[in-house]
């Protein structure tokens, strides 16, 4: 409820926001979204970002989605939209995955240091990427600490489903490697018991 109420008035108060530069990589992603009927291939929209989409795949599909929401094909505003959307999702996720490994009063003081902190919120209204791929991060990492709770199909199932996770992940922003480390180092924290059995 509060994620979905900062998110509501985040929207409201960017209505009119525009882009803060001419030529900005925020205006080549829309630009490269916004000729999404001209794509015969997904890899098309390459042809028309300038070399912005790279890496940012699954950002752009996603920003075409939005765009089509809110029936703005030009703007800025939908950029934005998906970006706070996506931190509003990244937080309830981030509870989820803290309260698994601490208990719910951490979860909930990590919860609200992140939507009390500036940092997610420019991102968001800078339009970065790197908030699609957080979203996907975390919820790759909150299927790993399910999976190893559940019997061996759906645990596949779910290990499957946090790969697919990293995949997007890996397509939604250039700097999304840098949280490589964190996604290993939760699939061998959950299978740390398994270790110590071979290990014997």
């Amino acid at each position: 409820v509060v994620t979905t109420m900062i998110s509501f008035i985040i929207a409201r108060m960017t209505r009119d926001i525009t882009f803060f530069a001419v030529g900005t990589d925020n205006e080549k992603l829309v630009s490269a979204a916004v000729r999404v009927q001209e794509w015969h291939w997904i890899s098309d929209m390459h042809k028309y970002g300038s070399g912005k989409t790279l890496t940012k795949d699954a950002f752009v599909l996603a920003l075409v989605g939005m765009q089509r929401i809110l029936g703005d094909r030009t703007a800025d505003y939908p950029l934005v939209v998906l970006c706070v959307l996506s931190n509003s999702i990244s937080a309830v996720l981030l509870f989820l995955v803290a309260k698994i490994y601490w208990g719910t009063k951490i979860g909930l003081l990590i919860f609200t240091l992140f939507i009390t902190g500036f940092w997610p919120y420019l991102t968001a209204l800078f339009g970065g990427p790197i908030c699609l791929a957080q979203m996907f991060l975390l919820a790759s990492v909150y299927l790993v600490q399910v999976a190893k709770l559940e019997p061996s199909a759906a645990g596949l199932a779910l290990y499957f489903a946090s790969g697919l996770g990293v995949g997007f992940m890996m397509i939604s922003s250039a700097s999304s490697r840098k949280y490589l480390p964190l996604i290993a180092g939760a699939f061998f924290y959950s299978q740390r018991e398994a270790f110590s059995l071979a290990a014997e």
